[in-house]
């Protein structure tokens, strides 16, 4: 159990729970590079930065988003966490999430806001793994 989940009391009917029982990762596609994006173009592409965008590319998109369903980023190096309502891809190191079941994936992006502060240059997604997330899941 994290440090936070040990120190921090839930309300009634919340528990501590793990990534993967509110969400799943999923697969990127093709991977893209500051190189190969363009300036303009109808598919975006997600990195890490603050901006979020590297640029653009005509292809079909690596992960398919909508409003009805929505996917989070969380970016492995920089932590930066976002909430894509419309289709894109992702260069390297950034990992597209879609809430499982009935967890609602605004929910899914509020837990995962600012949840890990990079701390040193370097992947944080197995430290994102290993920390329990508050959830009203039963």
């Amino acid at each position: 159990m994290s440090i936070e989940a040990e120190h921090n009391p839930l309300p009634s009917g919340w528990r501590w729970v793990s990534l993967d029982e509110v969400a799943y990762k999923l697969p990127t596609g093709p991977l893209f590079d500051r190189e190969s994006c363009k300036s303009s173009g109808k598919i975006p592409v997600v990195d890490q930065s603050e901006e979020g965008l590297v640029g653009y590319h005509d292809d079909l998109p690596g992960i398919f988003a909508s409003k009805e369903q929505p996917v989070v980023t969380f970016a492995n190096h920089t932590c930066a966490v976002r909430l894509l309502k419309a289709s894109f891809s992702v260069i390297q190191n950034v990992f597209p999430l879609r809430a499982r079941g009935d967890v609602d994936t605004d929910f899914l992006y509020w837990l995962l806001f600012r949840r890990i502060r990079p701390s040193f240059y370097g992947g944080h997604w197995p430290k994102l793994v290993e920390t329990k997330l508050p959830s009203h899941l039963s």
